[in-house]
């Protein structure tokens, strides 16, 4: 029973590494026919369950199709709808406040320029 008890603290204590494998789909394309695209450079993740609760909150911003926040790469790409408003500094504030610091890679590029 000692070994099975050990076991599970064994795959308790590395679940937050592993977390994307299982409720992760950073592998799903983000950019969809028509929309543009922002990256974020993200710092202050310490795992993948990190970078899926950023995903959630990034989901959330107003004008935002899509997320994919990659832990390795330390960077959150942002699905841009093209009819819809997007700010880039809620995007930022949604970073700050799911408790990490972020700063612009690249911009969606705007065709308002009337």
């Amino acid at each position: 029973m000692l070994w099975v008890s050990a076991a599970f603290v064994i795959g308790f204590t590395a679940f937050p590494k592993y977390v994307g494998a299982f409720i992760g789909d950073h592998d799903a394309p983000v950019a969809a026919a028509g929309s543009d695209t922002a990256e974020y450079q993200i710092e202050g993740m310490t795992c993948e369950a990190c970078a899926v609760h950023l995903r959630e909150s990034l989901s959330e911003v107003q004008g935002v199709n899509g997320a994919r926040v990659s832990y390795a790469d330390g960077v959150a790409t942002l699905s841009i709808a093209p009819d819809a408003p997007f700010n880039s500094q809620d995007a930022l504030d949604a970073i700050v406040d799911a408790g990490y610091t972020g700063s612009v890679k690249r911009e969606p590029c705007s065709d308002d320029s009337t």
